[in-house]
């Protein structure tokens, strides 16, 4: 009696087991499937925009080229200019992540993306970053225009007319102005 009892569970067990086997099996499957489905919808997509992503790629390595070209341009124009070297290096990480922006931004209209909403989220972005960090940027602001109007220099003895503070300069950096 207990090895019958023992057989019908094990017949039990083995049933259970080929069941839960065969799902796991079929869930594999499907997964399987779905991911054929993708890889071959992705295909499908680069073949019907081989040639727009060609002429795009193309377009990024000439831009970037281009970008490259002006820099030293521009920086050569500043080096004339007897500009400061904090200033440089700022408006040209400045100018040169722009210009990079807006190549891969018409790279992707190239392509086919609709970027005009993705432009937006990013002025949206500007404005709202610009409103929490006014106080700091209008520090900035103040410093590269010291900076590049040099309305005094290092050594001279200036006196700060809204609050009285005098003082002579130590240093002029994009944030601040030291005086003793």
């Amino acid at each position: 009696m207990i090895g019958i009892a023992l057989t019908e569970k094990l017949a039990d067990t083995t049933e259970s087991a080929s069941e839960t086997a065969s799902e796991i099996v079929q869930d594999a499957e499907q997964k399987a499937g779905l991911l054929r489905q993708y890889m071959t919808d992705l295909l499908d997509w680069c073949m019907s925009k081989v040639g727009s992503l060609v002429v795009a790629v193309i377009f990024m390595v000439i831009g970037f080229r281009v970008v490259k070209w002006i820099i030293k341009l521009i920086k050569r124009t500043f080096d004339r200019s007897n500009m400061d070297v904090s200033v440089v290096g700022f408006l040209l990480s400045a100018i040169r992540i722009l210009m990079n922006f807006i190549i891969l931004i018409t790279a992707a209209s190239i392509v086919g993306f609709q970027v005009t909403s993705f432009v937006t989220l990013l002025g949206t972005a500007g404005v709202t970053i610009g409103l929490a960090l006014q106080g700091s940027l209008s520090n900035l602001a103040g410093g590269v225009l010291i900076l590049i109007l040099k309305p005094f220099h290092v050594g001279d003895y200036i006196i700060e007319n809204n609050t009285k503070c005098e003082g002579e300069v130590v240093s002029i950096d994009i944030f601040y102005t030291k005086l003793i």
